[in-house]
């Protein structure tokens, strides 16, 4: 469970870094400006949202992610010790993971709204 697990499963759920125009933009977000593809209406959503909004969301999302790590690290700091093992196998092998893999995708898809806009995160 510990630190290989978090290593290994969370680095096989990262999603891949394209490059477009020389800058590093996600393809989380080159899919989900497909119409019906993995996040069209939340990356919509996001276009409509203030930048000041957008980039609190990306630091929201940057300390779950941290959050979720550490219960994949330590999972009894989240759930009861008498939780059955195989519940707690679930959450760190794939529960937690999908869900920094997911948090991720949101971050990539809120800086590809950013770079359209023409705006850094520093």
């Amino acid at each position: 469970m510990g630190e290989i697990a978090s290593n290994t499963l969370l680095e096989d759920r990262l999603i891949a870094i394209g490059n477009l125009g020389g800058v590093a933009v996600s393809n989380a977000y080159e899919v989900a400006k497909t119409v019906g593809a993995p996040h069209h209406g939340w990356l919509e959503k996001q276009r409509q949202l203030p930048t000041a909004k957008l980039l609190k969301s990306i630091r929201s999302l940057e300390k779950q992610i941290a959050q979720h790590r550490q219960w994949i690290d330590n999972p009894y700091l989240k759930i009861p010790a008498d939780i059955p093992t195989e519940e707690v196998e679930y959450l760190v092998t794939t529960k937690w993971p999908n869900d920094i893999a997911r948090q991720r995708q949101h971050i990539e898809i809120i800086r590809g709204v950013l770079h359209e806009r023409n705006i850094s995160e520093a």
